[in-house]
């Protein structure tokens, strides 16, 4: 199967081909980010899971950005847009975690495995060369979703 060359268009036609179409199978669509640093490219992935997220609640993020309501965000929508990641060959690694185990932890009324406390530092906070190190965290009211990009 051939590979669909996305490299050469521009990012937010790039936000529309990948996300306004059918998704794809995994690693069959080229695309070229020339990003200086792992820090960069963490970000512009977070950029461009945001987009998506937007698409799929239903707003269009290239005329009118906005904020996602986290709370309307689900299971079935993350992973579809795993799924359209891995059309360009990133992985996302989910985790989902209950608001009120993160409140309980904070209070000290429960203890939360090393990995989860892990998942919960800000990528602001973290300096690595290893991509998967660093922490997208979407918080809502019932739950948040940590997300881990894997190249």
């Amino acid at each position: 199967m051939a590979k669909r060359n996305l490299s050469n268009i521009d990012y937010d036609n790039l936000v529309l081909q990948l996300f306004t179409n059918e998704i794809q199978p995994a690693n069959s669509i080229l695309v070229n980010f020339d990003q200086e640093d792992t820090y960069s490219f963490f970000v512009l992935l977070c950029d461009l899971l945001t987009k998506g997220l937007l698409i799929q609640l239903g707003h269009e993020p290239i005329l009118k950005p906005g904020l996602i309501d986290s709370d309307k965000i689900s299971l079935q929508i993350m992973s579809a847009i795993k799924d359209y990641f891995l059309s360009i060959g990133i992985n996302l690694e989910l985790t989902v975690i209950k608001t009120e185990d993160i409140i309980s932890h904070n209070h000290g009324y429960i203890e939360l495995s090393h990995e989860i406390q892990k998942k919960l530092i800000p990528h602001k906070k973290i300096t690595s060369d290893k991509l998967s190190d660093y922490n997208f965290i979407i918080k809502g009211n019932t739950l948040w979703y940590v997300i881990n990009f894997l190249v």
